[in-house]
């Protein structure tokens, strides 16, 4: 098993995060519902590769079960709640 990738970004856009997920190949991908609904419903997310993810986490508050499974359908990865 490979460790986790990730990487640090000093401009936080839904866009800097697909490219990061895709380009960089990051393994891990914390956030809030927010985050997840915004990369679901970004017009580019089609264009990335979201694959490399093997673990997401949600928390902060609630995450609505149809987003954990678009998510899940998207990226292959599950979306964890881990609190909120």
């Amino acid at each position: 098993m490979l460790p986790p990738r990730s990487t640090c970004t000093r401009v936080l856009t839904l866009l800097t995060v697909l490219r990061e997920i895709s380009q960089s190949r990051i393994t891990t991908f914390p956030g809030v519902p927010t985050m997840f609904i915004g990369l679901l419903s970004h017009p580019e997310t089609d264009k990335h590769d979201l694959s490399s993810l093997k673990m997401s986490n949600s928390g902060g508050a609630p995450l609505p079960v149809e987003v954990q499974q678009q998510y899940f359908s998207r990226s292959g990865c599950a979306c964890v709640r881990a609190g909120g």
